[in-house]
């Protein structure tokens, strides 16, 4: 984990080294101003001339300013670091996200990744600034102002190591606890940050119910869990700041006591002891850094253990794999099984081929496995047993993104993105302009809705499309596929939450869609009339295997009852 942390600063190098070598050099001028102070107390200050004492005075001034001007450039410069190092790593995060698995997902809490995504990564980014800012800069004013104690008097800089010693060993101590603690509070917070969308998103179910209550109490306890590890963070952050104020007391005493004895025995100065409290302070300032840093260090590298935990996912398999080139429509299923992780098979032994152009209906209870059957096709998912097949090639031999180029897919749930009608249309084909939007728009027959609206295309559709109605998102669903060059056309239940009206319009234009293009079409409905009227083959599920398969005259022959008394027998073998 540490490699890859440090590897995500490998293309910044050069600026990160800037930073340490500016950062050590404000370290190091620090240290000349007490020395500065000692040199004037023992040539006498009343002693020397008033050019002298402006000469050695504007010393001091101008290294001052050098030591303001690197603390700023490190501040500017090392926040800049900060926030290009956080945007790679938030980037390659969602990158590699939006190529996992649809498997990964299903055990995933959107709100726990983008905890992740979000703040982990913040907290990561924020100690690459203080790398450079905080551990650099008070590593080396440490390390010289212990080397210029030593000088000054060995015996009372080697008291003083005695302490700091002490004081490391305490610090080890307890940034194990910090780290521990914080690991708790970014789950705790991944907790409540999934929680929180996960209700604020099914808020009108919420209201609907009148379940404000219990999902406040809910909320509640989450956020009482996320407060008390916060506090006990807290407590250890105190007392871990609160030691340094107790540590720099002790050593001001141990100069104090010591300083006496050397200088009534002739070994030191008092211009010497001035120069050392001098220097308790100046080694104060990179104490408390290095207390935050240590602090910020454990935070940071909590978030960024999340952060690597996702990284580590093995995304979608098939990468590298050749494209299908220009696929017909003819599919076939040859002894599919599936079941999902944990769980007992929900597809048993299918086999049947659809031939180019068909329109096949898919009908059968809830849970008989229809949409998991169009899942595998989109290869959402990788059948566990058996093979499928596109044109008689293997589509597990074939890059997924060829696949499901070739495909339109559209839902019950029909996902629209917060922006306008056009750019939602748009996002079928990203290339398209206004023209090629409203020419789709027309031949699904949908122009006329849309100019309803006072800003036609440019009409706002907000979050998840909730300003259109039912119909209309399906309307704009199907302008979605008729924007690609498809021969596949995949339909789940994309009528079911729909008026009767609605859902006739939407047919009407499915069924222009599909004879337009002459596209292979899969539609799974609970609608049985909807199925015999527009299917030129109908398959009825039952338990993971098709019971009944017609098509043609024999399709034609059948009625709503005759076709609900066989749903309800469930006795006919699946043929192809």
């Amino acid at each position: 984990m540490i490699v890859y942390f440090i590897r995500s600063l490998t293309a910044y190098k050069g600026w990160f080294f800037f930073l340490v070598i500016i950062s050590a050099l404000g370290g190091l001028l620090e240290l000349v101003f007490p020395l500065g102070v000692r040199d004037l107390l023992e040539e006498g200050v009343f002693l020397q001339s008033w050019p002298v004492l402006f000469r050695k005075i504007g010393f001091l001034a101008l290294v001052e300013g050098a030591v303001f001007l690197f603390s700023l450039l490190g501040s500017y410069y090392g926040g800049k670091l900060s926030a290009r190092v956080e945007n790679d790593l938030r980037m390659t995060l969602f990158r590699h996200l939006t190529h996992l698995s649809f498997a990964f997902f299903d055990y995933s809490r959107t709100g726990k990744l983008m905890a992740t995504l979000m703040g982990d990564i913040s907290e990561a980014g924020d100690l690459v600034s203080r790398i450079p800012g905080d551990f650099a800069v008070s590593l080396v004013t440490a390390v010289g102002t212990i080397i210029l104690l030593l000088y000054l008097n060995r015996p009372l800089g080697l008291v003083v190591i005695v302490l700091m010693a002490f004081k490391v060993v305490h610090t080890i101590v307890i940034s194990g606890k910090l780290r521990n603690q914080y690991g708790r509070n970014r789950r705790e917070f991944g907790h409540l940050s999934a929680l929180g969308e996960e209700n604020l998103s099914g808020i009108r179910m919420i209201r609907a119910y009148s379940a404000e209550h219990h999902i406040i109490e809910a909320f509640q306890k989450v956020a009482d869990a996320y407060l008390r590890a916060r506090e006990q963070t807290f407590f250890l952050g105190a007392y871990f700041g609160s030691s340094i104020s107790l540590f720099t007391h002790l050593i001001q005493f141990a100069i104090l006591l010591m300083g006496v004895f050397e200088i009534r025995r002739g070994a030191m100065t008092i211009a010497d002891l001035v120069a050392y409290f001098l220097y308790v302070g100046v080694f104060i300032k990179p104490a408390m850094k290095l207390v935050f840093f240590v602090e910020a260090y454990q935070k940071s590298m909590a978030g960024f253990r999340r952060f690597y935990e996702l990284i580590r996912v093995e995304e979608e398999s098939g990468k590298n794999l050749p494209p299908l080139e220009a696929p017909h429509g003819t599919i076939e299923f040859r002894h599919v099984s599936f079941h999902y992780k944990g769980l007992p098979d929900v597809l048993h032994d299918l086999s049947f081929t659809i031939r180019k152009g068909e329109t096949i209906a898919f009908v059968g209870e809830t849970g008989s496995g229809k949409t998991t059957l169009l899942s595998l096709l989109l290869r959402f998912y990788d059948p566990t047993k058996g093979h499928i097949y596109l044109d008689g090639k293997d589509v597990a031999d074939y890059s997924r993104d060829s696949i499901r180029k070739a495909i339109a897919f559209v839902s019950q749930d029909v996902f629209l993105f917060s922006g306008t009608i056009a750019e939602n249309i748009a996002y079928g084909n990203l290339f398209a302009g206004m023209e090629a939007v409203q020419k789709a728009a027309e031949r699904a027959h949908a122009a006329s809705f849309i100019g309803r609206f006072p800003q036609s295309y440019d009409t706002a559709v907000g979050q998840r499309g909730v300003r259109l109605s039912g119909g209309q998102r399906q309307a704009l669903a199907l302008i979605l596929a008729n924007m690609t060059d498809i021969e596949l056309l995949i339909l789940d239940e994309h009528t079911a939450a729909l008026d009767p009206k609605s859902s006739e319009t939407v047919m009407r234009i499915t069924d222009k869609l599909v004879k337009e293009k002459q596209v292979t079409s899969l539609m799974v409905t609970h609608n049985l009339r909807f199925a015999l009227e527009y299917g030129s083959r109908l398959v009825m599920m039952h338990e993971g295997r098709c019971v009944l398969d017609v098509r043609g005259e024999e399709k034609q022959k059948l009625e709503i009852d005759a076709l609900l008394k066989v749903f309800n027998e469930i006795s006919v073998e699946c043929g192809n």
